[in-house]
This record gives structure tokens, C-alpha cells and sequence, in this order.
């Protein structure tokens, strides 16, 4: 949506959207799904990047420090957090939670999750 143009596009999901997060330069949308993938679309709407999981994406959210480039935090419903770049391909390795994250959200300008 913008003030020259006053409609919202709508796009197809292969599951249920759970959360979503925009890029911090509001290039690209990361949608995580029920089915345990996430979408990472351009402003216009296309597929750029897939990630697949095997348990629902609870939430995510993108670092809003751009000095390692765009990096997104997975918030998973099997107790684990991942991260990865852009492009879909992961940073590191999973990591072990005693809970299943309802929320993630960085803070003190991306230095802290």
C-alpha cells in the first residue's frame, strides 16, 4: 500500500500464516507458516527465498543491524530459535531452548535478541 496507490495485493500461502516481519529498509517480508516454512517475499510480493522446517514457525523477526547483512531469528515450536541470511541458508546451528518461544524481538539496536 502507498498513497499513490490505495490497494493491497493479497498473495497465496501453501499454509497458515502464523507471524511476519519486515526487512529494517523495508525491502523484504518473511512470513513464517503453520507447516514449519518460511516465505521471504520482495516488496512486490514475489518469492525470493524458502526455508523449510519441520515444526510450526512461532515467530521471527530480522536484526535490525546490518553490518552481517539481513539475518532473521526463527522462533520454532519445538524449543529452538535459528537464524539465517537472507538468501535462506543457515547461520550456525540450531539452538536448544527449555520452552517453546512465543516471541523474539532485538533490542539496543540489534546487539541483543
Amino acid at each position: 500500500w502507498s498513497h499513490s496507490v490505495q490497494n493491497v495485493s493479497k498473495m497465496k500461502l501453501n499454509s497458515k500464516g502464523l507471524c511476519c516481519a519486515w526487512t529494517a529498509d523495508g525491502q523484504h517480508l518473511a512470513i513464517g507458516l503453520f507447516s514449519g516454512g518460511v516465505s521471504i517475499r520482495n516488496k512486490n510480493g514475489e518469492e525470493k527465498s524458502v526455508i523449510k522446517r519441520m515444526a510450526p514457525v512461532w515467530t521471527l523477526a530480522w536484526n535490525p543491524k546490518s553490518d552481517d547483512g539481513d539475518v532473521l531469528c526463527l522462533g520454532l515450536w519445538e524449543r529452538k530459535i535459528a537464524f539465517y541470511h537472507l538468501n535462506g541458508k543457515q547461520i550456525g546451528r540450531d539452538r536448544e531452548l527449555a520452552y517453546d518461544p512465543c516471541t523474539v524481538s532485538y533490542f539496543t539496536n540489534g546487539e541483543y535478541l
